[in-house]
């Protein structure tokens, strides 16, 4: 072991990916966001794991769908057209 915390290695892998989604989408126009993808493709991550370990440990399941749908409404995105994405994914 290296001593890095399974969420440090976690963040690593899939803040590039995020940011790579957030780049995309902001060049198609589908996203509005102000400043680096980087910081915000961090941000996401990092408020979604948050969430995620917040929801478990106090019994707060709603925590996650919460920070999700303020995520999306930073990003430009309504429930409504996150719905409908992920419909035409599968999800």
């Amino acid at each position: 072991m290296d001593g890095t915390s399974g969420a440090a290695v976690g963040s690593s892998v899939v803040a590039p990916a995020t940011g790579r989604a957030l780049d995309r989408g902001r060049a198609e126009g589908a996203l509005r966001f102000v400043g680096p993808v980087e910081d915000r493709a961090r941000l996401i991550v990092s408020a979604l794991q948050d969430a995620l370990s917040v929801g478990r440990t106090r019994g707060a399941p709603d925590r996650l769908d919460a920070v999700s749908r303020a995520l999306f409404a930073d990003l430009g995105l309504d429930a409504a057209t996150v719905a409908r994405r992920l419909a035409v994914l599968g999800g």
